[in-house]
């Protein structure tokens, strides 16, 4: 199967330099649709609601939590196949968020290998001030041991130090 091309990318907000402006700035620099696949798009976090991030980005706000989110037996094969017909026909990119910041601490990871797996497309995580495609991170984890959520991870995106 030949690799197909992906503009799939996937963000979490819960880090400490993430906020709702620069959310929206990279969602609007990269004229992007906002994919919100948390299972209920609600926020502790100011500016993360559903609400408010509809008003921000009106048309490039999409809530896709029932199809995509990770509760109650996580993403669903139709969510996966929706997206992937929405990735080959969308003219920019699709960014899918969550509230985990790592992308193994969170279902984005499970997208991503589905949609590897099942469609030959390749995703990319956007972690602080970089990009990294899932093939990296999938690299990087079986490197580990499999642990998604290995501290050295986290510090080594942030530091800029992988290799």
């Amino acid at each position: 199967m030949r690799k197909r091309k992906s503009k799939i990318f996937t963000i979490g907000y819960d880090g400490k330099t993430m906020t709702a402006t620069r959310l929206v700035v990279i969602v609007q620099s990269m004229w992007g649709l906002l994919i919100d696949c948390r299972s209920s798009p609600r926020s502790r976090k100011p500016g993360f609601g559903q609400r408010q991030l509809e008003a921000e980005l009106d048309e490039h706000y999409k809530w896709s939590g029932e199809a995509l989110g990770g509760r109650n037996g996580g993403p669903t094969k139709r969510g996966i196949k929706a997206l992937a017909a929405l990735n080959d026909a969308a003219k920019s990119p699709l960014i899918l968020m969550c509230k985990e910041e790592l992308p193994g601490d969170c279902h984005r990871s499970i997208i991503a290998d589905d949609l590897w797996v099942d469609f030959n497309l390749e995703t990319f995580h956007i972690v602080e001030e970089e990009v990294i495609s899932h093939t990296e991170f999938r690299n990087h984890v079986k490197s580990k041991g499999g642990d998604y959520a290995v501290a050295p991870l986290a510090d080594q995106f942030r530091k800029g130090t992988r290799r």
